[in-house]
């Protein structure tokens, strides 16, 4: 018997040694050891992610960033061009995200509409 993980970090090394010892990972989830962890992975699981919300609402919150306020990120494009993304500060899926405008989407890899913030964005004057 596996010793059951009791932090989020413990989760990974837990499945990798299910894995070892059950010949597979999908026959270590079927297994009863597996499906008596899985409410000990699921809540370590949600733990994490509510911590991680927590932390995108504190870092905008230091930066006096709030839902709603324009932003902008100046980027160095891949031939060393300037690429600037505009957007506007949304709560998305419960993390606080840029929204981009269309133009400043089809400028991502993958076209994406919601990115995450970081020390780069800045507030428009």
């Amino acid at each position: 018997m596996i010793p059951l993980p009791t932090t989020y970090d413990e989760v990974k090394p837990y499945c990798d040694e299910g894995k070892r010892a059950y010949g597979s990972f999908s026959k270590f989830t079927c297994s009863q050891e597996y499906r008596e962890a899985y409410p000990i992975i699921q809540r370590l699981h949600k733990d994490k992610v509510s911590s991680v919300k927590s932390d995108t609402y504190r870092y905008a919150q230091e930066r006096g960033l709030k839902v709603g306020d324009k932003v902008y990120y100046d980027g160095v494009g891949m031939f060393f061009e300037v690429i600037t993304l505009e957007g506007r500060i949304v709560d998305y899926e419960g993390q606080i995200c840029a929204h981009l405008t269309k133009e400043s989407a089809n400028r991502t890899l993958g076209r994406k509409r919601h990115v995450k913030i970081h020390d780069g964005w800045l507030k428009c004057s």
